[in-house]
């Protein structure tokens, strides 16, 4: 065992691997969710989505706090949402890009002649990285006009002649018309045609436009190797571990003194994945490990969290001090049956310390219709019930039927076709009829914009989006 190296030190200090536990384990859990990828579905094959959501909690049986009715466009985004919570109804509206990514979002309170506006985001994005947001601009309401609040942010990307990104400069609102630098990303190129070699991260100091950029924890990343590069990193250094640009190593530089290094490998079979080792200035010396790995065929996944120092006397160990396991477990429908957590000290047992289980029901389309989660009690040792979800009113967004926002039994959607037991009729907004159909009604034909369909005294809206 050795003496712990000063990059080890700054890594806890910056919170890369070393936090109190609860902490530590909303952050990985988070941070592995949002990694996963999702399952894909073939462009051709409908997409079926419910538009009611009603969530229940345990008060000695079910008791219903909200309901949330869904509307969508015909690639699946929300495009509108309406929310009643216990009494209380709000409303959000999305409006998408080509790149499916959302432009605006607006949301409102209360409902009728008592409904109000609260808050608008506006979004912009790079034209090259087509997801990374460069200006959101965020307003509230202030009785009869929108103001810009604090909820405001700008990133400046500067790239080479090349087209590699050089720098990000992010730019927070110091009030609700003046923007200054706050954070500062470098990424330094040998050869301006090649890959990065060499990544620093600033924070601004003064709060002024000049700016007084100090190297975050003193440290900084140099001879960087990449697994794979396409010149447009975004995001920090050590989240270059997914996607088109993927780290293989580099050398830490704690005040301009190497410190240790970076190491990180992935699977050989493409699985989604990695092992990341920090180590000190020797190479076999490990002193944490982050690894996830993909466990089984429905993209279940597993995050190991492994420290080989100690806290209190710095020494380096062969075995883990400290090892920290969330796994993921997803089913054949991709949705999650189990997450859990666990930590262990050095030889001692693993202690399960979180856990949420979920009982998923399916309809025979292989719907999801119910969800009950079961939380794990720490205290008691056991599970009790924590939350029950109900889907309904499954609709195919891909047949431009985006929305049902009212689904009687009798009268209902197949596949884009209204079905009842008798005449079914289409009315335009203003009252017109515009079809009428015994037994079913293609309402995919009835074109785009807002239709309301009745049979007997049972009556279901659609949104047809094209």
């Amino acid at each position: 065992m050795k003496k712990i190296s000063i990059l080890l030190a700054v890594m806890m200090a910056v919170g890369v691997c070393h936090a109190a536990p609860t902490q530590r384990n909303v952050a990985r859990f988070k941070s592995v969710a949002a990694q996963r990828p999702q399952l894909k579905k073939e462009a051709a094959t409908p997409l079926w989505l419910p538009t009611v959501e009603k969530e229940f909690y345990d008060d000695n049986g079910w008791t219903q706090i909200a309901e949330a009715r869904y509307e969508y466009d015909n690639k699946g985004n929300i495009t509108r949402i309406r929310l009643d919570d216990s009494g209380s109804v709000f409303t959000t509206i999305f409006e998408y890009n080509d790149d499916n990514m959302p432009v605006l979002r607006v949301e409102t309170a209360g409902e009728g002649s008592a409904e109000r506006n609260t808050l608008k985001r506006t979004y912009e994005y790079d034209p090259i990285v087509k997801s990374y947001c460069v200006l959101r601009m965020g307003y509230s309401w202030a009785g009869n006009d929108w103001v810009a609040d604090y909820a405001c942010e700008k990133n400046i990307i500067t790239r080479n002649e090349a087209g590699n990104i050089t720098d990000i400069i992010k730019y927070l609102p110091l009030d609700s018309e003046t923007f200054v630098p706050a954070y500062h990303t470098e990424w330094k190129y040998d050869d301006p045609d090649g890959q990065a070699t060499g990544f620093a991260y600033y924070l601004n100091m003064s709060g002024e436009e000049d700016g007084d950029w100090k190297l975050y924890g003193d440290t900084d990343y140099r001879d960087i190797e990449w697994e794979n590069f396409d010149g447009q990193p975004v995001g920090d250094f050590l989240e270059q571990i997914v996607g088109a640009n993927r780290i293989k190593s580099a050398r830490a530089y704690y005040e301009d003194v190497v410190d240790g290094y970076v190491f990180v490998e992935y699977p050989q079979d493409g699985a989604y994945g990695y092992l990341m080792k920090f180590t000190t200035n020797d190479p076999e010396e490990v002193g944490i490990t982050r690894q996830v790995e993909t466990i089984d065929a429905n993209g279940s996944v597993r995050y190991t969290l492994c420290e080989y120092f100690d806290d209190e006397t710095e020494d380096i160990y062969d075995t883990p001090v400290y090892t920290y396991i969330t796994t993921l477990i997803y089913n054949d429908h991709g949705d999650v049956e189990s997450e859990q957590m666990t930590e262990q000290f050095g030889d001692s047992e693993p202690e399960l310390v979180a856990c949420e289980e979920y009982a998923n029901t399916y309809d025979e389309d292989g719907h999801l219709v119910e969800m009950i989660q079961r939380t794990y009690d720490y205290e008691e040792g056991e599970f009790f019930d924590a939350r029950r979800v109900v889907y309904e009113g499954y609709v195919d967004v891909t047949s431009g039927v985006a929305s049902a926002v009212v689904a009687p039994a009798g009268l209902r959607l197949d596949n884009g076709v209204a079905v009842a037991e008798g005449d079914i009729t289409a009315y335009a907004p203003d009252g017109r009829m515009v079809a009428s159909a015994a037994g079913s009604l293609d309402a995919s034909a009835l074109g785009r914009g807002i239709w309301i369909l009745r049979s007997g005294n049972e009556t279901l809206k659609i949104v047809n989006l094209k």
